[in-house]
């Protein structure tokens, strides 16, 4: 019944199975980033709250650095492209999930890839990967001054269950 009502409004699609599933659709969400229309999701933005609690919105990553362990918007890029996504070649060809692969080009794009290397390269102690039913990561690595760094990142309601101040 769905796909006789597409076709009455002149729908033309490839494969039966996609008009029969989106004739039962009544709401279709887009997030405006190009994920849906070309499957590239980016970073434009990190936001965070400064020691002031004001909000602040950075957008230019190259003002960050990589060997920077005290500025937040720095640990926050590092932290980010800490993660399973893989940069291939001279190209830039990136594999792994949209998120990471978001985050690894903002910091490629900001560092260049020898840099993001280096801090790919640091080792892991242990990780918890992502997965759709944590819906966190979690990486430790050897701390310079001594003990361990601990990176979470994911979905908002799952990682303030971790802070003590959310």
């Amino acid at each position: 019944i769905a796909s006789q009502k597409m076709s009455a409004r002149n729908v033309l699609v490839r494969k039966l199975d996609a008009v029969e599933t989106l004739g039962c659709v009544s709401v279709v969400c887009s997030d405006k980033t190009g994920t849906l229309t070309r499957g590239d999701m980016n970073l434009r933005d990190m936001v965070h709250f400064s020691s002031t609690t004001a909000m602040e919105i950075v957008t230019d990553f190259s003002k960050t650095d990589p060997a920077d362990k005290n500025t937040l918007p720095s640990k926050m890029l590092r932290g980010g492209i800490r993660n399973n996504a893989t940069v291939i070649g001279k190209d830039n060809k990136f594999i792994g999930s949209p998120t990471e692969v978001a985050m690894m080009k903002a910091g490629v794009e900001a560092w260049g890839v020898k840099r993001v290397k280096d801090v790919m390269d640091n080792a892991t102690l242990y990780e918890i990967p992502f997965d759709s039913a944590n819906k966190y990561m979690f990486i430790a690595e050897p701390y310079d001054e001594g003990g361990q760094l601990f990176s979470l990142k994911g979905a908002p309601e799952r990682v303030t269950m971790f802070c003590k101040c959310a």
